[in-house]
């Protein structure tokens, strides 16, 4: 049956093909522009990158920077003999830099937009002093996605985990469609839906339940303190108000790291309860 659904999946009409390619690379501009703008009105203000919080965003959109340009070459890396890949004029070598831009990218904003929601709980809820935060906190905030993203994307270049799976080149098997047919013996990638499923699936769930968790302790615990300080108004006119702009410039970040990642959210838990039976 699996071998049955390849077949169709390489089927496809060169139209279709024009569309799989093209859509990643619209998506990936805009992507790709919207956190450059991002960069650049940090660098630009007054305050620059001055606090944790200006620095946080500005380590997110870099590592967006790298995601979104790898999704804009869409599948322009891929090597040229990859099959159902239109466009395609790379070789192994052009594969790898994109593979590991978009692994290190997708994994490396998650944990930026986690650490984000952390540090709105720390800052508004436990009251955390700017020193504080920058001295003790901070450090890790930017070391853990950073050197995730460099160890585990070196484990995975250097067991030649990154390889086109005929739209983009991550971790995967090939040639394309090994893992499925039996006349196929499988060259590189040989424990890529392993090393999927570690490496990004597991830590996609985890860091999307972390956020969750943590947003839902930072609306609960800013709505306990207005109904305490509800009587005394100008310390609701004051702290509060603070508080209420904190909640929501989260919730946006939070509402756009969702629209980005349910996919990928999604396609982690099938994994993770398919035995390995998804491409």
């Amino acid at each position: 049956r699996e071998f049955n659904n390849l077949k169709k999946m390489q089927q496809i009409s060169h139209p279709q093909k024009v569309i799989l390619a093209t859509i990643p690379i619209a998506t990936g501009i805009l992507s790709l522009v919207g956190s450059l703008a991002i960069i650049f009105v940090l660098l630009k203000a007054k305050k620059g990158l001055s606090t944790t919080y200006r620095r946080l965003l500005f380590g997110m959109s870099v590592m967006d920077v790298f995601q979104s340009t790898a999704i804009a070459l869409s599948t322009i890396p891929s090597p040229n003999n990859t099959p159902g890949a239109w466009l395609a004029i790379g070789n192994q070598a052009t594969c790898d830099l994109q593979g590991i831009m978009y692994y290190g990218g997708a994994i490396g904003t998650s944990i930026y937009n986690c650490n984000l929601c952390i540090y709105f709980v720390l800052f508004v809820v436990k009251n955390i002093s700017q020193t504080t935060m920058e001295k003790r906190v901070e450090p890790f905030f930017h070391s853990i996605p950073i050197l995730y993203c460099l160890s585990s994307g070196v484990f995975l270049l250097v067991n030649r985990s990154f390889n086109s799976n005929g739209q983009i080149c991550w971790i995967a098997h090939h040639p394309v469609g090994c893992k499925w047919n039996p006349s196929l013996k499988c060259t590189r990638g040989v424990n890529a839906s392993k090393y999927r499923m570690v490496f990004q699936g597991t830590p996609i769930i985890v860091l999307f339940l972390i956020i969750s968790a943590t947003m839902a302790y930072l609306i609960s615990a800013v709505r306990r303190t207005q109904r305490r300080t509800s009587h005394r108004r100008l310390s609701w006119s004051s702290s509060t108000k603070v508080q209420e702009q904190s909640i929501e410039q989260a919730k946006l970040y939070v509402l756009a790291y969702f629209l980005t990642f349910i996919f990928p959210f999604l396609y982690a838990i099938v994994a993770s309860t398919s035995g390995g039976k998804v491409p």
